[in-house]
């Protein structure tokens, strides 16, 4: 894969990872600062990276970083918001709210009635 100088490491991870349900998924042009949202594009996610390689523990800056993303996307939009971080230790961590979580869940196990 070629990547630009803009796209890092974690935003190839998540994009390769999610070919998996997505074979679009890609990481976007100007890594989250152009006309796309976020910094992983596909028809299921709007994923933001954030590499803390500096800090041994992650902490998701509500203001900037879970506001910064989902207050960009559309409205009534069905696109799951997720924050991929990772730490000093190379560590990688997806945070979503729960709501999202359990809807996943639910849809992986079968459970869904709609």
């Amino acid at each position: 894969m070629i990547m630009s100088e803009k796209n890092n490491e974690l935003e190839v991870h998540m994009a390769e990872g999610l070919k998996q349900i997505d074979k679009k998924s890609r990481p976007t042009r100007g890594s989250g600062c152009g006309n796309e949202i976020g910094d992983v594009s596909n028809g299921h996610f709007f994923v933001e990276c954030k590499q803390k390689r500096t800090k041994e523990n992650v902490i998701v800056d509500y203001k900037d970083e879970w506001l910064g993303i989902t207050s960009r996307m559309p409205l009534n939009s069905r696109k799951i918001p997720v924050i991929a971080i990772e730490n000093k230790y190379g560590d990688r961590f997806v945070i979503m709210s729960s709501k999202d979580f359990f809807r996943l869940a639910v849809e992986a196990k079968g459970l869904d009635d709609g």
